[in-house]
């Protein structure tokens, strides 16, 4: 017998409906079959610089080659020991005529202490000391007025910080001044000492401004070398991704958080507060991945 076949033109459904779930199996297997899984390559990367106190100093951890990205797990901010760089900033000070001085606090911070001493000329007695905190336009924060008229052909140290009571205590007197607790004098404040009947040979000497640490890490990720910034404003905002606010500190990202793409570098760019001149050691972890492969799972 012949079998029956379709008319010219005519469509066989039984072999279309075949060909259909053939297709669709395929599909399947092709999902559910294993991928060839692969560990992300696993890199460490560090740089240090010393930046000047006060000043900006900018570490650059080597970004991913052509065709591949970083994910960042972790990065770390610290001295070249863990406790190796400070965060506070000390300010000094003196002046050189009618028991008069200032300093102005470049990168701000919360103050926490001042100490200075005024040596008075023997020609005039009971000069007074004021103190000023003052924002960069010279609005006064705070002031405050020492409570011991100080006498002719002496030397008084003077010392203010927070909880203490306005005081003279002691032969010769040492003065205590309070100042509010968590004072924050902002970027470009000024600390101003004045004397009230003063002489033109009256001295402020060992000027300590000491302010609470304000040092930080900024991380930048851009095709441009950040290194030659002198300030941090230099550095595009656009390219900012996270801060680390003490140092030592280290940040953790999950994956996808902090992605660095092909051609560009990771940077930590450190500013504010630096007693002396410092030595910083910026460091981080991260798994490095191809832009595209649909055949590969890549795990960690």
């Amino acid at each position: 017998m012949v079998p029956m076949m379709a008319p010219e033109g005519e469509t066989n459904l039984f072999a279309d409906l075949g060909n259909m779930i053939t297709d669709k199996l395929e599909e399947f297997i092709n999902k559910i079959k294993p991928k060839d899984k692969r560990y992300a390559p696993f890199l460490p990367y560090a740089d240090s610089i010393t930046v000047a106190p006060n000043s900006l100093g900018v570490m650059k951890l080597q970004g991913p080659t052509r065709g591949r990205f970083w994910y960042v797990r972790k990065l770390r901010l610290s001295g070249v020991t863990p406790l190796g760089a400070s965060s506070n900033s000390e300010y000094t000070f003196s002046g050189g005529a009618n028991g008069a001085a200032s300093s102005t606090i470049t990168s701000g911070g919360v103050l926490q202490t001042i100490s200075f001493q005024l040596n008075t000329d023997g020609t005039i007695a009971n000069r007074v000391v004021q103190v000023a905190i003052t924002e960069a336009n010279n609005r006064v924060i705070y002031q405050v007025t020492s409570p011991f008229g100080q006498p002719a052909s002496t030397t008084t140290e003077y010392s203010l910080a927070p909880g203490v009571q306005l005081s003279a205590n002691g032969s010769p007197p040492s003065v205590t001044m309070p100042i509010p607790p968590n004072l924050v004098i902002p970027p470009g404040g000024h600390v101003v000492v004045t004397t009230q009947a003063s002489d033109p040979g009256d001295t402020i000497t060992n000027g300590t401004i000491f302010l609470q640490g304000n040092s930080r890490g900024d991380v930048f990720i851009c095709p441009d070398d950040l290194r030659s910034a002198a300030a941090i404003g230099q550095c595009p905002i656009t390219s900012w991704r996270d801060q680390i606010t003490t140092i030592p500190g280290v940040n953790s990202y999950g994956v996808g958080e902090l992605r660095v793409p092909s051609q560009e570098c990771l940077y930590v760019a450190v500013s504010n507060g630096s007693l002396t001149a410092q030595s910083f050691v910026a460091s981080c972890e991260a798994y490095e991945w191809p832009d595209v492969d649909e055949n590969v799972e890549w795990v960690m």
